[in-house]
């Protein structure tokens, strides 16, 4: 399979990803394990990408094996939210000077 930098403007993908791609490999590049592999190195958007290139059978058999590290993804994502959270407000009421009851 071969990806073109002219199939990704034709699905709008936004400049920068297009930037990003023409930067490693020009106008395409055949698809490879290595070429996804950097693709993903190059933060380009494979998610993007995978719901416009693949089939219905090979997207959705790629949702079902990623599903456990998305579910991972956004445990993890919602605690580090969590202590984000709490150092804001510890530095809110640190700045107006607050103090514990």
């Amino acid at each position: 399979m071969k990806v073109t930098a002219v199939q990704l403007e034709k699905w709008d993908a936004c400049r920068e990803q297009v930037a990003t791609f023409r930067s490693e490999w020009g106008d395409s590049v055949t698809l490879t394990r290595a070429a996804l592999l950097r693709a993903a190195e190059l933060g380009l958007d494979l998610d993007w990408w995978a719901k416009r290139a693949l089939a219905g059978a090979q997207l959705a058999e790629c949702e079902k094996k990623r599903a456990p590290i998305v579910a991972e993804y956004w445990k993890k994502l919602a605690a580090i939210v969590a202590e984000y959270e709490k150092k804001r407000a510890a530095i809110v009421a640190e700045v107006l000077a607050l103090e514990d009851e």
